[in-house]
């Protein structure tokens, strides 16, 4: 399997390529809140739909919280750990049959 930075293009910025659960779940409780309210005052915003508000608002928060948390590391995350990929001409299995299917 590929290293997961691969899978980027070169100069994708770091902050799209990994976001925190509670971080979405953080926006999508906003943004839910927010248009609730923005339904209820009704505010005059020029012509802009509300529900655009609130997604710029669940996106600001997904990604700011996600590189804030990022910024400082959790202690009970594990950090990441890279799998060196096997040696050329290196077995995987040998010739035997395994004992459980004997």
């Amino acid at each position: 399997m590929a290293d997961a930075r691969e899978q980027w293009p070169e100069g994708f910025p770091d902050l799209f390529r990994r976001v925190r659960a509670w971080a979405v779940a953080t926006g999508m409780i906003a943004g839910v809140a927010a248009s609730l309210v923005l339904y209820v005052v009704e505010p005059d915003l020029g012509g802009v739909n509300a529900g655009l508000v609130t997604v710029v608002l669940n996106a600001l928060l997904t990604f700011g919280l996600s590189a804030l948390a990022r910024s400082r590391p959790c202690a009970t995350e594990p950090p990441l750990v890279s799998v060196p990929a096997p040696r050329p001409g290196a077995a995987d299995t040998t010739d035997e049959e395994p004992a459980a299917l004997r």
